[in-house]
């Protein structure tokens, strides 16, 4: 009975309601589309260069106009989270002309990309990606040639609380045709990442790696293969993460043709707070090196050394280290010991007018004793990536530079030329990567080179170093200067390197305005035979306006080098360097840039000028894009004279 009156109650209540209302109540529920399409994206460019390099009497140019159009979409399958598809695609006629070439090449271009996604909401999302390019490659110093390039990557994913895992894979083909020699080269990529954490007690990575390629020119084919493997793991050993324990392994084995280089290092540090203000920690690692020398000989190195550490901060002014390390190395059939031991203070001071005053002090002496079978290691083919103009490399063998064999590209392989490209300091161990020079900007260098080491000798080595700084009024003023000594002491051995020992000092003094910048520095080293001393003064301005932003900078440094041997040189050297930037936004739509820069190089070799001037015009009209850039770099030195002028416009329409 119950039931009834409650079922009639609330038939009574539905009817009260008016019709227009009950209407609203109604749930309208459409369909969802098996395909779901995102439209058609189109572009239409235009672009047009010129390229022209004129030295001495020669001279080579280029004129380029390209036609391009680019069409994409997307679409999914049900949902996004599903599958997730995005086409795109460019059709390009390229026409060219070329000074030193009566063919004058013409070529249509394309290039297409298929990008896919699937089940990105699942604990198991996939990527799918195919893209091919072939282009025609038109410089003023080089044939013109055509490249195409065909990559496939495929990524799986495992996503969980456990053990997250990636794997991705990637294929390449690259082709080019029209040079001297024409190459393909072929490559596989495999990665994968795995990563687990435990509470917040542990953390831990493992990366893997393999990639394969092979680059045949001519008739001449390279094969090369490099496998990786990278793990860390950290520790915490007590509730509180006083104490923590971290261990890194790095493996890797890299074939270049018949070359083999192998190495694997293993690294763990055990850290700990003994208080609020007390720190150490204890350092120990194991590291493999396997290399082919130039004569074709095994080199093989081993290192185990060990470093103990503490450190202590007494009221946010003064801190103290003390470090002890010992290294056992074996190479070429023999070892070499290293063991010492260093000190060092800093203090801190903060003075009226907001001035603060800093001064460090640091002493520590190393004991070497070397007894091995050569005098020369060799490196071949390092690798050394993402390399740019002035540049200064770092290699990673230590030693004495003896020579540099060879510098040269990784693909395609090019090799370049000392002086040209690049230039070398056997004296300071230093390799500099030219302005100016052919090296582009971002390449991956293999360099092959050779150090100069003792073979047997026993020497300690005493430094002592001392730094500090004065900074006034917000940093308005800062005065800083530094000073270094070791001295060297034989023990035992035949030295067929002199061990010298170093003196430098260096005191510099910055002033800093609202849009003013001075600084001026003067500093020595002397080092065995070796002295030099150089004085540097730098001015830049920098001034905002509503609208626009002006620079200026100068900069000169003049350096006395010279030799502490009787009949040994002297030369100098200067060094001015000069450049404004100008920038302006023009309406709202469009923003020019002018920009130009001198640089002068006077020595007992010669003279040589350096100047580069360049406008940049960038805008956005709707759905019209331009950009609009033009150089020009003279060089003009002792031994010859070039000009480098440069030319790009395009424009681009999106609907």
């Amino acid at each position: 009975m119950l039931t009834r009156i409650a079922l009639i109650c609330l038939l009574t209540s539905f009817s009260s309601v008016p019709v227009s209302m009950a209407a609203s109540l109604v749930e309208v529920v459409r369909p969802q589309a098996f395909l779901q399409y995102e439209g058609l994206r189109q572009r239409v460019s235009l672009l047009y260069e010129y390229t022209g390099r004129h030295t001495g009497n020669t001279s080579s140019t280029v004129n380029r106009f390209q036609e391009k159009y680019h069409i994409g979409s997307a679409f999914s399958i049900l949902n996004p989270d599903l599958l997730h598809i995005d086409l795109g695609g460019d059709l390009i006629y390229d026409q060219a002309s070329l000074s030193q070439d009566s063919s004058n090449p013409q070529k249509i271009n394309y290039q297409y990309s298929v990008d896919a996604t699937a089940f990105t909401a699942n604990p198991y999302p996939v990527t799918v990606s195919n893209a091919r390019n072939s282009n025609t490659v038109v410089t003023a110093f080089l044939p013109a040639y055509t490249a195409t390039t065909d990559s496939t990557k495929v990524g799986l994913r495992l996503v969980n609380n456990i053990l997250p895992l990636q794997l991705r894979y990637i294929r390449t083909t690259t082709d080019t045709q029209g040079l001297q020699q024409d190459s393909l080269t072929t490559g596989n990529g495999l990665l994968l990442l795995a990563n687990h954490t435990y509470r917040d007690i542990s953390s831990s990575e493992l990366t893997l790696t393999y990639d394969d390629s092979r680059s045949k020119l001519a008739e001449q084919v390279t094969n090369s293969r490099n496998y990786s493997l990278a793990f860390s793991n950290s520790v915490s050993m007590d509730q509180a993460k006083r104490y923590s324990l971290g261990t890194n392994v790095q493996a890797q084995d890299s074939i270049q043709g018949l070359v083999l280089q192998r190495s694997a290092t293993i690294t763990e540090i055990l850290s700990g707070r003994f208080g609020a203000a007390l720190r150490g920690n204890l350092t120990y690692e194991h590291s493999y090196n396997k290399s082919l020398g130039f004569d074709g000989s095994d080199q093989v190195q081993q290192t185990d050394s060990g470093t103990a550490a503490l450190s202590h901060k007494l009221f946010q002014s003064l801190e103290s280290r003390l470090r002890g390390h010992y290294q056992e190395r074996s190479v070429f059939g023999g070892t070499e010991t290293t063991y010492g031991e260093s000190i060092y203070f800093g203090y801190r001071k903060t003075l009226p007018k907001q001035s603060i005053l800093t001064f460090n002090a640091g002493t520590g002496r190393e004991t070497v004793i070397r007894a091995v079978g050569s005098s020369v290691l060799a490196v071949r083919d390092e690798l050394h990536s993402q390399v740019q103009q002035g540049q200064v490399i770092t290699l990673s063998l230590s030693g004495r530079l003896g020579s540099v064999v060879s510098i040269k590209s990784r693909n395609p392989e090019i090799l370049y030329v000392e002086g040209r490209d690049y230039s070398v300091n056997l004296l300071l161990g230093r390799i500099e990567i030219l302005n100016g020079g052919t090296i582009v900007p971002g390449t991956d260098l293999f360099i092959s080179y050779q150090v100069l080491i003792n073979p047997q000798v026993a020497y300690s080595t005493d430094s002592i170093i001392l730094s500090s700084t004065l900074s006034i009024l917000k940093n308005r003023y800062q005065l800083s200067g530094d000073m270094s000594t070791q001295s060297v002491t034989s023990s035992g051995g035949d030295p067929n390197l002199s061990l010298y020992a170093s003196t430098s000092f260096r005191i510099r003094l910055d002033a800093n305005y609202t849009d003013n910048t001075l600084s001026t520095e003067y500093t020595t080293y002397e080092s065995g035979p070796t002295k030099y001393s150089y004085l540097s003064g730098s001015w830049r301005y920098l001034h905002q306006m509503p609208l626009s932003v002006i620079s200026f900078n100068v900069q000169d440094r003049y350096s006395m080098n010279g030799s502490t041997t009787a009949g040994g040189g002297t030369s100098t050297e200067n060094n001015l360097s000069a450049g404004s930037t100008y920038s302006r936004n023009l309406f709202s739509w469009a923003k020019l840039v002018l920009s130009l820069n001198y640089a002068n190089n006077t020595s007992n070799r010669g003279s040589s000028d350096y100047v580069f001037f360049k406008t940049t015009l960038n805008g956005h009209i709707n759905r019209l894009d331009f950009h609009l850039a033009g150089q020009t770099i003279w060089r003009v030195s002792s031994g010859q004279n070039s000009r480098d002028d440069n030319l790009h416009f395009d424009i681009s329409r999106t609907f």
